[in-house]
């Protein structure tokens, strides 16, 4: 800008001697569109300007007054890179022809666009402008990503977190697009960034996208690169080793994509201390149990993922996976018995040896068809199949004294599970206020084991929703309809059992845009949750001797109110996020314990009479990209239980803090702790708590090696209090474990090549089509 003010200057300034001759041309973009108030310049040996004109809408200008000879050409536009380059002005020469500028934006127009707004606020999203960002033609794509609030890039995983999870979507000009998608980011940190027009992130997601936390719609320039572009990351320890393989490559309209993940890990010894009074039991009135354990797994992940383009508007994608995990547990541990007058009762020891083993296959199909003449308008088609093979053994060998005798058994199951899934949605806007969207859905599994278990699930479901949207304010309306059958069977010696629910679940949301950095939501809904197999099924899993675990075939869907709102935040540098949210409901599905007779405890899960759920959310961050990250979330919840006569309160919290520092030569050193509560039993009146604290550090070589090492130190406690209250089981409980450190190293690399696609054209390149720059 300083340099244009400069030229404007001193061609006012300039007196041009003759008459010369008129020379015209036009300025236009590498797509041939036209550039408007573009300035064009020439100036002679000494560096004077000799003539100056200005683009019209058009792209056409006209020079007056200039002789032969040879000149420098400047042409400068807010927008695009300074076209600089030597000519030569013949007699008469009257046209010089074309000139192509690259869009982007230069170090000496920073003046002119630092003050414009590159975040814009709108009541469904965020948009960051790229090119308004003077970095961006020397930034990759996910340097730009990093750069929306809410968005950050696990320092462990290299993987994009949207509001601290990974829920969202990538999209391309609002289409899937495998080439750069959540699924292979490591795209993302090859692409340049001068191929991004903006970016949209999406913060309430609508369509086939509504059970989403975010969408990231990247808008870009023209098409995309093509190459051959790939990750190698390794995951390795003192007792682990996992590395990983991906890549990715176009070829033409049709993109592939592949992972493999081989992993092997050996877990030391855990010690797990536990206490358990049972008030209703004189005989078996308390049990101590000491158990170690220590486990070895193997593990390998192949992903496959393509897609073709008919066309411009209909997308083709297939994406397949396939999963096999082994895990060895073996186990020594001792129990001791007593009865309420304190005389040991049993003794035994035990070794436990579990085996389980896991396979598992998928696959989806997903046509998408667009519609030319309605931006925003989608059809999409969708079907896929999973078979899932799961194998379980429990063998256990009992020494025992004091009243038992020594044992060993064997405990075995299998469940195998076939789904297919069927589906079409239809996303239409009918303007830029009203949209609504339709889907149809039907799931069919199949559930098969070895206890001769029999049971099938039928889920046929249609939903529909309506948007209203105006700058301000954008309202939603939705109700699902949903019918289960379900056909269970779980031994040829019991009857066939079936149980067919019928939910309509309605739903409401409001968003508000408070200020250009700033929303509030609100939220109405009644969520649904059917118990599937692993909550039904009665086969007991035996895998830890001291703590049994079954399912409840009765159980019944659980039928819930859900109220929430939140506030978001943001600067260029802070982001903040408010929530609260109340559940309530009448059958809620939660675990239950209580002790068995030979003293183990055992849980199970049923519909309690009436739950309450309150809670408040809270996330702050501050962040400078590549020199500082500060961040922390709470959450404080209140959960009221009610289970025949008794009532079980309970608040529990967790909380989350890190901080990351870039050191010289983008060395980061980081610092990180939290605490989480457990999972528990309704039974319990103090939350139970995994506390970890990790010590993180990382080293870039270049942009596409870097080096990570994590140091963990956690200590894992939960406490079940006396009850006081009537129950099923009268007890108290008491549960201590403890791992020690945990030390890992990730190295990184990422390899490859992304060309600019070049298109065919019906005419040869010409010299005009070529800018040499001095």
């Amino acid at each position: 800008m300083k340099k244009g003010i400069l030229f404007l200057i001193l061609f006012f300034l300039v007196v041009c001697k003759g008459t010369g001759q008129i020379l015209q041309g036009y300025v236009k973009t590498l797509e041939e569109k036209p550039v408007s108030q573009a300035h064009v310049i020439l100036l002679n040996s000494d560096l004077k300007v000799v003539a100056h004109a200005v683009s019209g809408d058009d792209g056409f200008f006209l020079i007056t007054s200039v002789k032969k000879g040879v000149y420098k050409l400047n042409i400068s536009c807010v927008g695009f890179e300074v076209l600089q380059q030597n000519i030569l002005i013949e007699e008469n020469q009257g046209d010089l022809g074309v000139f192509r500028m690259q869009e982007g934006i230069t170090l000496d127009e920073v003046t002119v666009i630092k003050h414009k707004k590159s975040l814009t606020t709108k009541v469904d999203r965020i948009i960051y402008d790229v090119e308004r960002d003077s970095m961006a033609k020397n930034s990759v794509a996910m340097q730009i990503l990093e750069k929306l609030p809410f968005v950050d890039i696990d320092l462990k995983t290299k993987q994009l977190q949207v509001m601290g999870g990974t829920n969202f979507v990538i999209t391309i000009n609002g289409k899937k697009n495998l080439f750069l998608s959540e699924a292979n980011q490591y795209v993302a940190r090859l692409l340049q960034g001068d191929k991004m027009k903006q970016v949209e992130l999406i913060t309430s997601p609508q369509g086939q996208y509504s059970d989403k936390t975010a969408v990231i719609n990247i808008v870009t320039k023209g098409s995309l690169p093509d190459g051959i572009v790939g990750n190698i990351m390794i995951d390795f320890g003192k007792d682990f080793i996992k590395p990983n393989l991906g890549v990715t490559s176009p070829l033409g309209t049709l993109v592939s994509n592949v992972n493999y993940q081989p992993g092997y890990t050996y877990y030391s010894e855990l010690t797990d201390k536990t206490k358990v009074i049972n008030y209703r039991d004189d005989t078996i009135h308390r049990t101590e149990s000491e158990l170690i354990t220590w486990s070895k797994d193997d593990s390998h992940e192949l992903q496959l993922n393509a897609s073709y383009d008919f066309s411009d508007n209909d997308l083709l994608t297939f994406t397949g996976q396939y999963t096999y995990y082994r895990e060895r547990e073996f186990q020594e541990g001792k129990t001791t018995i007593w009865n309420k007058k304190d005389n040991k009762v049993q003794i035994y020891s035990f070794e436990n040896r579990n085996i389980n083993r896991e396979e598992r296959w998928n696959g989806k199909i997903n046509y998408q068809k667009s519609f030319r003449n309605k931006e925003g308008r989608l059809f999409t088609a969708t079907y896929g199949v999973e078979n899932n093979q799961g194998k379980k053994q429990y063998g256990q060998e009992l020494t025992g004294m004091l009243g038992i005798e020594d044992s060993r058994g064997i405990f075995k199951n299998s469940l195998r599970l076939t789904e297919h899934t069927t589906g079409v949605d239809f996303t239409n806007p009918i303007n830029e206020k009203h949209s609504y969207f339709l889907t149809a859905k039907l799931v069919a599994r199949q559930y098969r084991s070895d206890e001769e278990l029999n049971y099938d699930q039928y889920v046929p479901a249609f939903r529909a929703s309506y948007s209203f949207s105006t700058v301000k304010m954008s309202l939603r309306a939705e109700v699902s309809f949903e019918k289960t059958i379900n056909d269970m069977q779980f031994s040829k010696k019991s009857k066939k059992v079936r149980k067919n629910f019928f939910n309509v679940t309605p739903s409401a949301s409001a968003i508000f845009l408070l200020s250009r950095k700033s929303t509030f939501s609100i939220l109405y809904s009644v969520p649904s949750f059917r118990p599937d197999i692993y909550y039904l099924n009665p086969f007991v899993d035996r895998s830890d001797p001291s703590h049994w675990k079954v399912g409840n075939p009765d159980l019944e869907p659980e039928i819930s109110q859900l109220l929430s709102m939140s506030y978001r935040f943001y600067t260029e540098k802070t982001s903040l996020a408010f929530s609260a949210k109340y559940k309530h409901s009448g059958n809620a599905i939660y675990p239950y314990d209580y002790t068995n007779e030979t003293g183990a405890l055992v849980t199970t899960y049923r519909n309690m009479n009436r739950s309450e759920m309150l809670s408040f959310n809270m996330n702050f961050e501050y962040k400078v990209p590549d020199k500082l990250q500060i961040w922390c979330t709470g959450e404080a919840k209140y959960t009221y239980y009610s289970i025949t006569r008794s009532n079980f309160p309970l608040w529990n919290f967790k909380a989350a803090a890190g901080v990351y520092v870039t050191l010289f030569k983008k060395a980061t050193l980081g610092i990180i702790g939290n605490i989480r509560p457990m999972s528990t039993s309704v039974q319990h009146t103090k939350f139970e708590y995994l506390t970890t604290a990790t010590l993180r550090g990382e080293y870039t070589f270049t942009s596409r090696l870097s080096f990570l090492v994590d140091m963990d130190k956690f200590l894992w406690k939960h406490i079940n209090v006396e009850h006081v209250k009537e129950t099923d089981s009268f007890y108290y409980h008491k549960d201590e474990q403890w791992r020690g450190r945990w030390v890992s190293f990730t190295l990184v690399y990422n390899f490859g090549r992304l060309c600019d696609r070049v298109k065919k054209s019906g005419r040869g390149v010409k010299n005009e089509d070529r800018v040499k720059e001095i």
